[in-house]
């Protein structure tokens, strides 16, 4: 993560109310799939699946998050940029069934005026301006059975490509979103 305002370029007024900030994330997990119940012998018995091991069920691999603000005393500005990786949506023992969900950037705007002496703040944000579309997806063919139970990923990556023979099973655009606050003290 990296913090850093900007005051050390130049001892500026504009300079001093500006920020900088940025984050990576890596997120690293491991579930080892389990058989469904079978009953053997009067009793329910699983056992492990070999080579499904995973992430955690809607875990990203990895997060980013940038932003640029500046908050002066009378006005504040703000930008965000977020993109969060792929990721398990759905979940399934056949790796081939799992459904994914694909990484999209967002970026998200606002801002704030005081007036009234102090006394009253207007804010304004705007989220999702680049409204991309959100692509659940399987792959198909990613993965080959060897030798009953052991599975092998077969071309090295879950990241959809519709060219090795993956299926969106859905897309969604959220939409752009904003919002306008009044608030005032009494």
């Amino acid at each position: 993560e990296l913090r850093k305002p900007m005051a050390f370029i130049s001892p500026g007024v504009f300079l001093k109310n500006l920020h900088i900030h940025a984050a990576y994330t890596a997120n690293w997990s491991k579930v080892a799939i389990m058989s469904y119940p079978l009953l053997a012998n009067g009793a329910f018995t699983q056992r492990r699946m070999f080579n499904q091991d995973r992430a955690l069920f809607n875990q990203a691999a990895w997060t980013l998050n940038a932003a640029l603000l500046y908050n002066a005393s009378q006005i504040g500005i703000s930008v965000f940029y977020n993109q969060i990786g792929p990721k398990t949506y759905i979940t399934h023992t056949n790796p081939n069934l799992i459904e994914y969900e694909n990484s999209v950037d967002e970026l998200d705007i606002g801002g704030y005026i005081k007036c009234r002496k102090g006394r009253g703040r207007i804010t304004l944000s705007a989220l999702n301006l680049l409204n991309q579309w959100r692509i659940y997806y399987r792959n198909n063919n990613a993965y080959r059975q060897v030798n009953g139970d052991h599975w092998e990923l077969a071309n090295g990556t879950v990241a959809y490509n519709p060219l090795d023979g993956d299926t969106i099973t859905y897309r969604i655009r959220q939409g752009i979103r904003g919002t306008i606050e009044l608030i005032w003290k009494f």
